[in-house]
């Protein structure tokens, strides 16, 4: 009767205790299981959110480039306005200004014009005599311009006969914007971009 007894508990025991138990350890296994595969799905979301704080770092950095630029003409007027007030501030001599408008595939004029929404490149070149403390002030000031550009070359070399100054040969590559397309009256200028991935 003894056995029975054992027995008897051992099934009451199995049945009521050990095996919810079981149950409850099956379930927080599918719970933990579960927990792994949207903390992988955020580990890898948080990713592809690192790439995109990339880019939009670019974007901002671009952005604060381009602000207070200016896409005109009226770069070729500050640029020469510039080299004015520097010549004649600094005792700079002027020796030749070359200004060379890059051609286009559309149109077959010595001073084509940018397809519309496009940019122009035209180069300038400057060849100047000035004294050597006066360069890099002269190179500094066009650089602070607000337009777009680029210092190709600068060439820096002994003139013959110029006492106390130096022969400066600059390019400088200027990016000028076309006219915007123009749309039917009541249209909004509106351009269409694909989304970049």
């Amino acid at each position: 009767m003894g056995v029975a007894l054992l027995v008897g508990l051992a099934m009451v025991f199995d049945t009521f205790i050990t095996r919810p138990k079981e149950k409850e350890l099956a379930a927080l296994k599918g719970q933990v299981q579960e927990s792994n595969e949207k903390l992988t799905a955020l580990t890898t979301s948080m990713m592809g959110l690192q790439t995109v704080r990339k880019r939009v770092e670019e974007k901002r950095r671009a952005k604060e480039l381009f602000a207070g630029k200016i896409f005109d003409v009226k770069q070729i007027d500050l640029l020469l306005e510039q080299i004015g007030k520097e010549s004649q501030r600094k005792q700079i001599d002027l020796m030749q200004l070359t200004i060379n408008y890059s051609p286009s595939d559309s149109s077959g004029g010595d001073k084509a014009k940018a397809p519309a929404g496009s940019f122009q490149r035209i180069t300038m070149d400057v060849e100047l005599l000035a004294a050597y403390g006066t360069i890099g002030s002269y190179l500094d000031g066009l650089q602070l311009l607000p337009i777009f550009q680029e210092m190709e070359k600068v060439d820096i070399s002994l003139k013959e006969g110029a006492v106390g100054k130096l022969q400066v040969s600059t390019q400088q590559s200027l990016y000028l914007s076309g006219p915007l397309p123009r749309k039917e009256p009541g249209k909004v200028n509106v351009k269409e971009t694909q989304p970049v991935s």
